[in-house]
């Protein structure tokens, strides 16, 4: 909650905000003290103090600490994301897909609607990897990838299980509009091969 404020604000905002409520508690606790302490209004020198020194202090610590944060952040979420994408393919990885399915898979259940699931394979990949190496390998995987994403709606999950094997969950799907996909991507597929080896 807190680093959705400081994103929101933005990390300059921020430290002024924090130098601002500084001056004011130090001026605070100045004038207190010397009411309380001394008996007697606080000096002309004693509230310059009391200002200048949080507007030194405040800012040059606060600005660390927000960029450290934000930091912080910044890392953790890309941590999240690494964590249930495919860095290659930029797909669902396997643990992230089986996370999501169950939860489509129960809500499928509980509302009585259809939902398929699309298990691909690339035949001889292992070929591909071997005659042309595994950059080709990597391209190939990478413009599958990008076929099936093109062909996806925005609710389906898409997934590499690993290696070659990939799946796709369709909600709200009958078997046969699955089977109708099935049927099409390999000519996509083909398709989009043939346009990259034409440019």
């Amino acid at each position: 909650m807190i680093i959705n404020v400081l994103q929101k604000l933005g990390r300059l905002k921020i430290v002024i905000l924090i130098t601002i409520a500084s001056i004011l508690v130090s001026v605070f606790i100045t004038l207190f003290t010397f009411h309380v302490g001394l008996g007697e209004a606080a000096s002309h020198i004693g509230i310059f103090l009391a200002i200048v020194i949080p507007s030194i202090v405040a800012p040059l610590a606060s600005w660390q600490l927000i960029g450290l944060l934000m930091k912080i952040d910044r890392l953790e979420k890309e941590m999240r994301r690494l964590a249930t994408i495919d860095p290659l393919t930029e797909l669902l990885n396997r643990r992230a897909f089986f996370h999501d399915a169950e939860i489509y898979i129960n809500c499928a259940k509980r509302e009585l609607t259809n939902l398929s699931v699309i298990a691909l394979d690339l035949d001889a990949f292992k070929h591909i990897n071997d005659s042309y190496g595994h950059s080709t390998g990597d391209q190939v995987l990478t413009h599958f990838s990008a076929t099936l994403k093109a062909n996806s709606r925005k609710s389906d999950l898409i997934c590499r299980l690993g290696g070659e094997e990939f799946a796709l969950l369709l909600p709200s799907t009958s078997e046969n509009e699955a089977y109708v996909l099935s049927e099409r991507l390999p000519r996509l597929l083909g398709s989009r091969i043939s346009n990259m080896n034409s440019h």
